[in-house]
Formats: C-alpha cells, structure tokens, sequence
C-alpha cells in the first residue's frame, strides 16, 4: 500500500489545513444536507482526502445492504455526457434511490470538464441537489478556468493552500511517518520533500519522496548484506 494511502485522515479533526476550514466543514457534516461543494487549491493538499472524510461523515459508508461502501469517485476527463447521465439524470440515476446515510459523488479536476458536460450538469446538479438526498463534492486546483455560471452551482467553497503554515504541520506527520516506517534518522534533506518549483508544498510529493528514500534504505542494506 502507497504511504498516502495508508496514512490518510479519514476524519475531518485529522485534517491538515486552516482551523476555520475544518471547524466549517465539520458544521457541515454535523448537519448534512443536499448540496454542491468545491474544494479548491494546490495540488497534494488534501483536497481528495477531505472529500472522503465528508463522504464518511454524512455516512455513505453505512449502508453495506445497499452495496455502497464509498462516495463514488470519477475523473473529470473521465465525466462525459452519458457518464453524467448516468450519475445525474433523472429517472435512472441510483442516486434518486432512499439511503439512510447520503450519496456522495466526488468529481476530481472539475477544470478538465468537456464543455458539453459542463452545459449538462448546470441543470443536472441544481435538480439533483433539490430532489435526492445527495452530497456532489468536486476538487479543482483553478476554479477560475469554469465559467461562472458553472461556479455558482457549487457553495461552500473551500481553500486549501501549499503554504509555510500547512508545510510545517505535514512535516511534523512525515517525521512521525517515518517513525512508524524505519528505525533510521530520517536522511539528509529531508526539509525539502514535497516542495514544488513554485514554492508550494505537496504532501503527496512528500509521501513519494519518503517512498523511495525508503526503498534507497532498504535496497543498501541488501548490499551490504549480499556482501558481507
């Protein structure tokens, strides 16, 4: 299992990020209701782990004789007209369906939308948000590429940010990570995981590069093993 796998939150009090964000989150989640919600900013900041930890909130996962045990996730590229039919239209969709917890629909890289999808999914949502107990969640690391009419469908909105603040927060975990992982100081440099030629910080970037200082540690003891 990938490191960002295995160490993602998946409760919004373990969210890395600004406190007001996840104290609005949570206010959310403790009082669900059908609605579209954009999680915006720079990539490798959490953007998709608060979508599940929403979708495990509003109790998408405790349904299991209804056979769903997550939000359903799909990629913007991936969301043609027919693939949004299917989620979203009217009469066939399996969201219009009863549940005890909510639906949830995860859309990553709103950005990357078809424009042909863009233009079905301005009805779609609003009627969907309005008739079926469902929550719509999309992520976009630049919401201003959507045409505002298409903006305004998603409310509230949420920022997350690659900045200093969120930086030293995830480099506190990628200490504790290691920890958990090796019994070796972590290796030289290590400060500089995750940071992007733009200045931004990725934990995701910082995972992978966790990964392979890992691996680099592993495979040198080998040989040093094969040649003792």
């Amino acid at each position: 299992m990938r490191l960002h796998e295995k160490y993602r939150p998946d409760e919004i009090s373990e969210l890395v990020g600004d406190r007001t964000m996840r104290s609005r989150l949570r206010e959310f989640c403790d009082n669900p209701h059908p609605r579209c919600i954009a999680l915006i900013g720079d990539t490798g900041t959490g953007k998709t782990t608060a979508a599940y930890a929403i979708a495990k909130a509003v109790g998408v996962y405790d349904d299991p004789m209804f056979g769903v045990f997550g939000p359903v996730l799909v990629e913007g590229p991936e969301l043609t007209v027919d693939r949004a039919r299917e989620l979203f239209g009217q009469h066939d969709s399996k969201l219009r369906l009863r549940r005890d917890g909510f639906h949830v629909v995860v859309i990553e890289e709103l950005e990357t939308l078809h424009p042909k999808a863009v233009q079905y999914l301005k009805g779609a949502l609003e009627r969907a948000v309005r008739d079926w107990k469902v929550v719509v969640i999309v992520t976009s690391n630049d919401f201003s590429k959507l045409e505002t009419a298409f903006q305004h469908r998603f409310k509230p909105r949420f920022r997350f940010e690659g900045n200093e603040n969120f930086a030293a927060v995830c480099q506190v975990r990628l200490r504790k990570i290691w920890q958990q992982e090796m019994t070796t100081p972590l290796p030289d440099g290590w400060e500089k995981w995750g940071y992007q030629e733009d200045g931004k910080f990725s934990m995701r970037d910082a995972l992978d590069s966790m990964e392979d200082a890992i691996e680099a540690s592993w495979s040198g003891r080998r040989e040093n093993t094969e040649r003792n």
